[in-house]
């Protein structure tokens, strides 16, 4: 609204006007992110805003893909953003429940289901979407492809603000600092009692049994989505070290309760083995039998 030329927005005549407090939510947020600053009730997009209202994307994903320049990680921020917006690139009907935990378990990584979404496509694009692979480790090549198609537009929109590709490779640390550039709002706090505590509004939620991180309970996490069911849950989880949150957000944390567990490893490694190429797919199966 305010890169139409809306300055005033607590005054707009909405059709259907939201509440007040999510007017407030959503200005606090912008500000937050850099995006808007505010002079006696008139908003100002800043630089940053300019640039993120390029993208089509919710502003947390947007100000995500700016920071990637920074800890160049780019081409692994659009992956994400890009596997976030199409539906689930998993699939399994209930006869393949067991196989579908099984299958998953290559791809999963102590660091949370971003990276693992992560290490899905990379493994798909390294047998260049192979149906009988698809088809073996239960993945959606539909969605994949959709995904894939959403990325090819993301990365045109960066050329246009030249932000060029570049890509961490395995230093995955640069990612999840990146993510917590836009998700730092959606952090919480291991309790006692092996709940979670948001940062923000101190609501108690737990992480979503879907989770790749479901049963190994991080100190500190970043979430895309709250569900709730007869609880609320955190889904699309990424662990993350207190001291990130207050590296990459130091405005709005220095007031939090922010406090400093140790973060208690369960996984030997989060490193995947994927075939380079198709014919390595083909030979493995091969030896398999």
């Amino acid at each position: 609204m305010v890169a139409t030329g809306i300055r005033n927005v607590a005054k707009f005549d909405f059709i259907d006007r939201p509440s007040d407090e999510n007017i407030a939510a959503a200005i606090k947020q912008l500000k937050l992110l850099e995006a808007i600053v505010e002079n006696d009730g008139i908003l100002e997009l800043t630089d940053c805003g300019r640039r993120m209202v390029t993208f089509p994307l919710d502003p947390r994903f947007s100000k995500m893909i700016l920071t990637s320049k920074t800890y160049k990680c780019t081409d692994e921020i659009l992956t994400i953003i890009s596997l976030l917006s199409v539906d689930s690139i998993f699939y399994a009907s209930l006869s393949q429940r067991e196989k579908f935990a099984e299958v998953r378990e290559k791809f999963e990584s102590s660091e949370g289901d971003l990276i693992m979404l992560l290490n899905v496509y990379k493994a798909y694009k390294n047998v260049k979407g192979n149906p009988s692979w698809c088809h073996e480790n239960c993945i959606n090549s539909r969605n994949v492809k959709k995904a894939i198609t959403v990325r090819k537009q993301l990365s045109s929109l960066c050329e246009k603000i030249g932000i060029k590709s570049c890509s961490c490779n395995k230093e995955t640390i640069r990612i999840r600092k990146c993510l917590a550039s836009g998700l730092f709002m959606n952090a919480a706090q291991l309790q006692k009692d092996k709940t979670y505590k948001m940062i923000e509004g101190n609501q108690i939620v737990k992480i979503h049994p879907s989770s790749c991180l479901f049963k190994a309970l991080p100190s500190c996490c970043l979430y895309t989505e709250l569900v709730q069911t007869s609880k609320f849950f955190m889904r699309n989880v990424t662990s993350i070290w207190e001291e990130t949150l207050l590296e990459v957000a130091p405005l709005y944390c220095k007031d939090k309760p922010i406090q400093r567990f140790q973060l208690v490893p369960v996984f030997e490694s989060s490193s995947v083995n994927f075939p380079h190429r198709p014919e390595d797919y083909e030979n493995s199966k091969k030896r398999k039998r």
